[in-house]
C-alpha cells in the first residue's frame, strides 16, 4: 500500500507541476501595459559613439557591395579612377553601415580627422570588404598615409 501512494504521489507531483507550467504559458492573468513612444526616439544620431561621424558617400560598387553586406561590414575605401589619376587607398578598415530607411545608401562611421580627410576626395568612392583586424593596445585607427589629394581641374 505504501508503495502505491508513493507511486502515486509522484504522478501527483508531476501532474502538479505540470499543470502549474500550463498555467504560466497559457498566462490568463494579461498585464495591462501601456505602451507610450519615447520623447528621444532611436535614430543614427543617438548611437554614433562620441567622437565619431556617419558620413554618406556614394559608392560606385554600391550594388555588389549591396548583395554582400547586411547591415555594416568593415571595409578599405578607395578613391575612383579619373584619367591618369589611379585610384588610390583612402581610408582603411572603416566601418560601413547600411541606411535603415533606404538600404541602397551607405556611410562610413570614421573619426572627425578622417572626415576631412575623405572629403578631400571626389567621389563615388570604391568600397573593398576586408577581415577586420582590431587596433593593438594603444594604438590609434590607421589612415593611409598618402599626399594630400590633387584637385582635379574641370
Amino acid at each position: 500500500m505504501k508503495q502505491l501512494w508513493m507511486k502515486n504521489k509522484k504522478e501527483i507531483g508531476l501532474l502538479g507541476l505540470s499543470l502549474i507550467m500550463m498555467i504560466l504559458i497559457l498566462d490568463p492573468f494579461p498585464k495591462n501595459e501601456v505602451t507610450t513612444s519615447s520623447p528621444l526616439s532611436l535614430s543614427a544620431d543617438t548611437l554614433i559613439p562620441a567622437g565619431y561621424q556617419l558620413v554618406a558617400i556614394e559608392l560606385e560598387n554600391a550594388l555588389s557591395i549591396d548583395s554582400l553586406v547586411a547591415d555594416n561590414t568593415i571595409v578599405d575605401l578607395y578613391s575612383r579612377t579619373t584619367g591618369k589619376n589611379k585610384s588610390q587607398l583612402i581610408l582603411r578598415n572603416s566601418r560601413l553601415v547600411r541606411a535603415p530607411r533606404n538600404e541602397n545608401q551607405f556611410a562610413v562611421l570614421i573619426t572627425k580627422e578622417q572626415t576631412e580627410y575623405l572629403l578631400g576626395f571626389q567621389g563615388p568612392y570604391f568600397a573593398v570588404i576586408s577581415p577586420y583586424k582590431p587596433p593593438q593596445v594603444g594604438e590609434r585607427p590607421s589612415k593611409p598615409k598618402t599626399k594630400s589629394p590633387k584637385k582635379s581641374v574641370q
